[in-house]
């Protein structure tokens, strides 16, 4: 907690948004909570913490403090609770996987006349989903999140043909800058784009790039084929919320940084797009399988898309791990693909803020 929160800082960990944070009975009696900035987190009590602390005045003094409070795993037959401590909730969190349908609207109906707001966890289902809005939650997390529900047929635009000539003429074997100069200076929102992202931050050239030539040479052939699927990405996730893209270029830009882990293993470039592309099901709402027909990715890429078992696929899930905070798993996937841990956490935060940047362009330039 003192390295992620007080050394790297909040607002780079989670870019202004506040963040729940779990606190042990054992956290809360030492008074940790108030070394952080009410204004940034929400402490969240552990359902196992309440027999161990007297949680009515635990939560009086942290309120008093300026702080939002959160209750984990909330049971509405919890004898062991004292009902009067909801009194000072903001949010309480309902595990759908440990309370039955009409125990979580009875809590629905309970906590609503507190005006504590809920959330409903562990939400596997379009079923559940749908269930948890009818009775009035509020916020929604679990790996129905994750995938996608099949619901119609979503084509990559046509208007992005100029990326996709590009990114064919880039799978040859023998690419040229000439012919890849010539569709952008032909599209102009390409050469927009192209010449706004090359010039930021996130790019860090040293001197202003004024040419679409000098643009595609500084930046090599492997960047520009990520940059042409940065473009595809965005236009395909336009009526998808931003979270959706932003997950997804943080596990490319964090892949690309793992990739320094295995050189000579993988394929240069191919680890960023194998991420980029990782949640490319959920954007079209279309299966994986069917999508990985039309890109023009490597077969490495696809099979570990497509969930089969290669070290691709062996990344992809370590990255996934350590997205999820699956600690246990984080590390035998490092075991079994022999790497060490050194830098990692280094390079997760590096994409953080590569994203944010990226980001920052794409909206203060409305690209």
């Amino acid at each position: 907690m003192a390295n992620s929160l007080l050394t790297i800082g909040m607002e780079r960990l989670t870019d202004g948004k506040k963040c729940f944070i779990k606190f042990t009975d054992m956290l809360i009696g030492y008074n940790l909570p108030t070394l952080l900035d009410p204004r940034t987190v929400i402490i969240e009590l552990m359902r196992d913490a309440v027999q161990a602390i007297d949680l009515v005045e635990a939560c009086k003094a942290l309120k008093e403090k300026g702080y939002t409070l959160a209750l984990d795993d909330y049971y509405i037959y919890q004898k062991d609770f004292p009902s009067e401590s909801l009194e000072y909730l903001d949010y309480v969190k309902v595990d759908f996987t440990k309370n039955s349908p009409l125990e979580r609207d009875d809590i629905a109906r309970l906590l609503k006349r507190k005006n504590i707001k809920l959330i409903a966890e562990r939400v596997e289902t379009s079923e559940e989903f749908l269930e948890a809005l009818d009775m009035g939650y509020d916020f929604f997390q679990g790996y129905f999140f994750k995938e996608p529900e099949i619901i119609s047929h979503k084509d990559i635009p046509a208007s992005k043909l100029n990326a996709l000539h590009i990114i064919s003429e880039l799978n040859q074997m023998e690419p040229s800058f000439d012919i890849i100069e010539d569709i952008i200076k032909r599209d102009v929102s390409l050469s927009y784009k192209l010449l706004k992202l090359i010039n930021s931050a996130a790019f860090r050239v040293s001197a202003t790039v004024t040419s679409i030539k000098q643009a595609l040479v500084r930046l090599g052939f492997t960047e520009i084929r990520k940059f042409m699927y940065l473009v595809l990405l965005y236009d395909i996730c336009e009526d998808k919320p931003d979270e959706l893209v932003r997950n997804a270029l943080v596990r490319a830009k964090f892949g690309d940084y793992l990739s320094s882990k295995f050189v000579g293993k993988v394929e240069l470039g191919e680890i960023y797009l194998m991420e980029l592309f990782s949640s490319i099901d959920a954007m079209l709402n279309r299966p994986m399988n069917e999508v990985m027909e039309e890109l023009p990715l490597s077969q490495h890429v696809k099979s570990a898309l497509r969930g089969e078992k290669n070290m691709y696929q062996d990344i992809h899930q370590l990255i996934s791990c350590y997205e999820k905070g699956n600690w246990q798993k984080y590390y035998e996937y490092l075991d079994k693909l022999k790497i060490s841990d050194e830098g990692v956490a280094e390079y997760f935060l590096l994409a953080l803020d590569w994203t944010r940047e990226i980001f920052q362009v794409w909206n203060n330039y409305n690209i």
